[in-house]
């Protein structure tokens, strides 16, 4: 079962171009990354965005963040806690 979850959708999209970022927030298992990752990406490439031209990753995966090096060459992506690691 797919809940469209439209209202939240379409509140992405009518703010799409307004030049702020946009911050979701919820509850854990609320379908935060489902809006984001498969509704809003949907909408994105039927507009006709290609899927190189956006960026999708989570910050709570070690792989995901790992990918974050490529586009922040000079910064560090990861904070040291301690001196093990």
């Amino acid at each position: 079962m797919e809940y469209s979850r439209e209202i939240y959708l379409n509140r992405l999209i009518d703010r799409k171009q307004n030049g702020l970022i946009k911050v979701i927030t919820g509850c854990r298992r609320a379908g935060k990354s489902y809006l984001l990752n498969e509704l809003y990406y949907k909408y994105l490439l039927n507009t006709g965005i290609s899927s190189t031209n956006i960026i999708r990753f989570a910050f709570d995966s070690d792989e995901d963040i790992d990918l974050l090096d490529s586009y922040f060459i000079d910064e560090p992506t990861r904070i040291k806690m301690g001196p093990n690691e």
